[in-house]
């Protein structure tokens, strides 16, 4: 089933005399478990792609639609009850606060929330019960990673949006964060991963390529591969 549609979603900044053309007639849809791809160079119109997803920025012109809703005529307060209740995001670098521990880092969704959420059932999940008394620099790349996952994760939301999740981390490392990222739609999410890494496009199940801000082809994989077969 369709949960996510953009229709010629444009992205323009500065002025009419001055114009800066970011995203221009971007079309795609996303189903439900799907895990998706968006592949590019840098400054093709990944990120920006993913923050309109994120509810972090509003399109220029076009509309998105998320499970029918028209995400690009909420306002400030609606797009701030979109993002805490359906998206979970994940970021290249963790964002991850220093002087609060692993389960705290986690846990401070529920100071923010009227909802209360299961930390140690998240932490559990992420196999950080071991680790949830220690500081973010006591941890490797990966470790603070599956805390910043688990984080987006507490709130179980739908859609779960990483950029670049892989980038700072070890092959190695990249692959275990990829297996859970892979397992997450099994569970229920939809995973969007935007990078440049091809080899990330085989255990998708759709691939959608970015050009100059412009979708140059979308591609439906037949043979979606596990990430123990990707070879990295």
């Amino acid at each position: 089933m369709k949960v996510i549609e953009f229709k010629d979603i444009c992205k323009v900044y500065g002025t009419k005399s001055n114009q800066t053309k970011v995203l221009e007639n971007i079309n795609f849809s996303i189903e439900e478990n799907e895990l998706v791809v968006i592949l590019g160079a840098s400054g093709a119109g990944k990120s920006t792609i993913l923050n309109i997803l994120g509810g972090l920025d509003k399109p220029t012109s076009g509309s998105f639609f998320f499970k029918d809703s028209d995400i690009t005529k909420l306002n400030e307060k609606e797009l701030t009850k979109y993002r805490a209740k359906n998206i979970g995001f994940i970021f290249q670098f963790y964002n991850l606060i220093q002087n609060l521990t692993i389960y705290e880092n986690i846990d401070i969704v529920n100071s923010i929330s009227n909802t209360k959420y299961d930390t140690n059932k998240v932490i559990e999940q992420t196999m950080l019960t071991n680790l949830k008394n220690r500081f973010p620099k006591d941890l490797s790349g990966g470790e603070q990673q599956r805390t910043s996952i688990a984080r987006a994760l507490i709130k179980e939301p739908l859609l779960i949006l990483s950029d670049e999740p892989t980038g700072a981390l070890d092959t190695k490392t990249g692959v275990e964060i990829l297996k859970i990222l892979k397992g997450l739609t099994k569970k229920g999410h939809i995973v969007v991963i935007v990078t440049h890494n091809l080899l990330i496009k085989e255990i998708a199940d759709k691939i959608i390529y970015v050009k100059n801000g412009k979708v140059e082809n979308i591609v439906i994989n037949e043979h979606i591969k596990e990430v123990e077969e990707v070879l990295w």
